[in-house]
């Protein structure tokens, strides 16, 4: 009588599990891993939509102390302007000159100790004025989105926001925290006089912090730049008045006016010694849109997981075989063993 061989496949049946579960780890970090270039503040809490017919307001002044405020680009009729949508009622956007940001002292926040937040102009343990990158009640949020309908169907992929100037009594910064005990990523620094740009993809909505160190009134000029679809380079520079502190006056930062050669002015005229055409964009266009190297980075990552598996296959292959030889021994040996028996 011979001995079954089906229990012989029991060791094939273990093998092939085993490289099933090795294949299905070697894909979990593919299926976590975030997106090349992907927004390390992307929320669900960001999540908002803008609609084409929101009012737009101007000439009317507003103090806007709490809720949540957005800076952001809007085209009308191949016109490009930065305003502000103001999201703590019903959603309106409003002219940059109408607005006075208040930051009261709710907005202090204690640096902690160390180096890490040096390069806002204080030292750990100092008291400085925040605009903080969640939403803190009583605090204003402040922001920015490319999400115009207008703006997202006509200029290509994004927009450039650049920081021109910064005038008043401290310093002036703004950072992302990202998290996971990451350092933070310094975004504008109001006393670096080098190039401060920031590109913003269309249909990004962001939050930073938005720090500084000594109460009094504020100007922070912002410019946009983008890039039609047909190539046309649009601009636009606007001033945002902060009042910072309860002391600091809202009348005296809708009043202040920027020194000689700074602010908008600067940004006019260093526009001007760029001389750009109207088509064919900027240098700093190729710089702000990274868009080769994006693709080259998600390629590398696809080729790199492709390479994983491939590993994964072999070495699986390998170990089904290595399996299949010695249950093919034991097979053998087993029906030696039976014919040995069945001998008289």
């Amino acid at each position: 009588m011979r001995t079954c061989p089906s229990r012989l496949r029991v060791p094939e049946r273990t093998a092939l599990r085993v490289l099933a579960l090795v294949m299905l780890w070697a894909l979990l970090p593919a299926v976590w891993a975030a997106p090349a270039g992907a927004d390390p503040t992307d929320d669900p809490s960001l999540d908002q939509v803008v609609e084409e017919d929101e009012k737009h307001i101007s000439g009317e002044p507003a103090e806007l102390d709490h809720g949540h405020v957005d800076i952001g680009p809007r085209l009308r009729d191949g016109k490009i302007t930065l305003h502000a949508r103001d999201d703590s009622e019903t959603p309106v956007w409003r002219d940059m000159d109408d607005i006075v940001f208040r930051i009261h002292d709710a907005g202090k926040i204690t640096l902690p100790d160390g180096e890490d937040y040096a390069f806002t102009g204080a030292q750990g343990g100092q008291d400085v004025y925040a605009v903080p990158q969640v939403e803190v009640p009583g605090v204003v949020w402040l922001g920015w989105n490319t999400q115009d309908p207008p703006l997202t169907e006509e200029i290509d992929r994004g927009v450039t926001l650049r920081l021109v100037d910064v005038q008043g009594p401290g310093d002036f910064t703004t950072f992302l925290q990202p998290g996971n005990f990451e350092p933070p990523d310094l975004l504008w620094d109001g006393q670096n006089p080098d190039p401060r740009e920031l590109w913003v993809d269309l249909r990004t909505h962001t939050h930073a912090n938005w720090v500084f160190t000594e109460p009094g009134e504020y100007l922070v000029a912002l410019e946009v730049e983008a890039k039609t679809l047909d190539g046309t380079v649009l601009r636009d520079v606007q001033t945002l008045r902060f009042a910072v502190g309860d002391e600091a006056s809202a009348d005296a930062a809708r009043e202040a006016s920027w020194e000689a050669g700074r602010g908008p002015e600067q940004a006019q005229s260093e526009d001007s010694a760029e001389q750009p055409s109207d088509q064919g964009g900027t240098d700093s266009d190729a710089a702000a849109a990274p868009e080769s190297s994006e693709e080259e980075g998600g390629l590398g990552s696809t080729l790199l997981i492709v390479g994983a598996l491939a590993v994964v296959l072999v070495a699986g292959t390998i170990v089904v075989l290595l399996v299949q030889r010695r249950s093919r021994a034991a097979q053998r040996a087993a029906w030696e063993q039976d014919e040995g028996e069945d001998r008289p």
